[in-house]
């Protein structure tokens, strides 16, 4: 189970107990609230709300990260919310929607 947490990505096994401890497994670069999140080809693509950045991070689910930072990808995305990732490109990059 992966979620996001004010400026953290964590994740825990899927029948984890609520008191299981979990992992951090990317922070933002701002430690801003995260807006959004998608995971795609072994990435973590985080919108960060009060920066408007959007950022990526590998996805390495049940290590703990601590210090690892996302790297800046885009910026100037006006609070990005939605994402989408197609799993059928090579790729794997997110498109971002806005309303």
């Amino acid at each position: 189970m992966i979620w996001a947490d004010n400026s953290s990505i964590k994740s825990k096994p899927v029948d984890a107990g609520e008191h299981m401890s979990f992992a951090v497994i990317a922070n933002d670069v701002g430690f801003n609230p995260i807006s959004g999140f998608v995971i795609s080809d072994n990435q973590i693509y985080i919108g960060e709300s009060s920066d408007d950045n959007i950022e990526m991070a590998p996805l390495m689910p049940g290590k703990n990260a601590g210090a690892r930072e996302a790297t800046v990808i885009a910026w100037g995305q006006m609070k990005p919310t939605r994402f989408a990732a197609d799993p059928r490109t090579s790729t794997g990059a997110p498109t971002t929607a806005r309303s």
